[in-house]
């Protein structure tokens, strides 16, 4: 069934990403650009969306899409080369409008990342109780150094380590992935943040690790109550963790719904070309990778930047690019073949 049959027609058009005081993140038309010698590079175009507190975004698509410099630039890590514009609220309060101090100051306690790889995020030369008792401190200077140690112990219990006393006392060397990477998580929660950011991070376990860490993740999220944003190009790890899911390409989001409207009646050939390259373990047929490769950021095509990939372009494609038309209640595609009186205003 082609993506053109999936669409339903309905509702008006989409607006823009929802500012309520139940929303833990509200990102509004959010452009990271870099320079570069070759010129600007626009790794993030435009991107809105909201995260309700306790609920989980995952964003999916191919390397190179932008996923990793939206996170960076919502948490404010990006190089100085970096240009950013637009909206980041926790609750009504602006990041890209607080000074560098004030940024500083938010992260850990308000908002914290999860790294893709749990060593650039671990120090190999101190041990584990070092590192996460000087994070909880970082954040509660007034907790003495007791205290910090049953509070990293209790950290470390949460995320299911085995053995937890012994391993406090571990070095990164001696832990393996999945353990490290329980520690960077416990690290991002210590401050109880009310937005967690996840860079791929099941990437580097096996499949029976990534198992355990995405029902953790949601254990964990769900204790302490944040809201998560989760990227990953794995469409397995965004069925079993995500309330809703958003799709990137070429820096912008292609189409947003729930997860199961958007995993099973997608409605941008991106996301269906996704599913059909993405076979799970038991399933009885090959992968069907989409034909080519994702575009350079620096030099875009004309209109539509899937419609060189694209099974279904016509010549409109390539002449402007499409805005977002909803599908079915807040799901919504930037494709033309959503009908054109379901389409927002360019």
């Amino acid at each position: 069934m082609t993506v053109t049959a999936r669409i339903r027609e309905v509702a008006p058009p989409i607006t823009a990403a929802p500012e309520t005081e139940s929303m833990a993140l509200t990102v509004h038309d959010l452009v990271t650009e870099f320079r570069t010698r070759s010129g600007p590079l626009r790794a993030v175009d435009g991107v809105s969306f909201a995260v309700p507190r306790g609920g989980v975004l995952a964003v999916i698509g191919e390397s190179g899409s932008g996923k990793s410099a939206m996170l960076r630039s919502i948490i404010g890590i990006n190089p100085p080369s970096a240009r950013i514009e637009g909206r980041v609220q926790l609750g009504h309060r602006d990041l890209l409008a607080m000074s560098p101090r004030e940024r500083r100051r938010t992260r850990g306690r308000e908002i914290s990342m999860v790294f893709q790889d749990p060593l650039t995020a671990l120090d190999p030369v101190y041990t584990v109780e070092r590192q996460l008792t000087e994070t909880i401190r970082k954040q509660d200077p007034g907790i003495g150094r007791g205290q910090a140690v049953a509070r990293a112990l209790e950290l470390l219990e949460l995320v299911q380590i085995p053995s937890a006393a012994a391993r406090l006392k571990a070095y990164p060397s001696e832990l393996s992935g999945g353990m490290r990477q329980r520690v960077v998580i416990a690290m991002a929660i210590a401050g109880r943040p009310s937005v967690i950011l996840a860079d791929e991070p099941t990437t580097a376990l096996d499949v029976t690790v990534q198992a355990r860490m995405m029902r953790l993740f949601r254990e964990v999220q769900s204790e302490v109550g944040s809201g998560l944003v989760i990227v990953t190009h794995d469409l397995g790890v965004a069925a079993e963790l995500a309330d809703d899911v958003a799709v990137m390409y070429a820096g912008r989001l292609v189409e947003h719904g729930t997860a199961d409207e958007v995993l099973t009646r997608p409605a941008h050939p991106y996301t269906e070309g996704l599913i059909e390259a993405n076979v799970r373990p038991g399933q009885d047929r090959r992968p069907n990778a989409i034909p080519g490769a994702p575009p350079s950021l620096r030099r875009l095509p004309p209109g539509c930047a899937f419609a060189p990939r694209c099974r279904y372009a016509v010549a409109d494609c390539w002449a402007g690019q499409p805005s977002a038309a909803t599908v079915a209640g807040d799901h919504w595609s930037r494709c033309l073949l959503v009908p054109a009186a379901e389409r927002e205003p360019s």
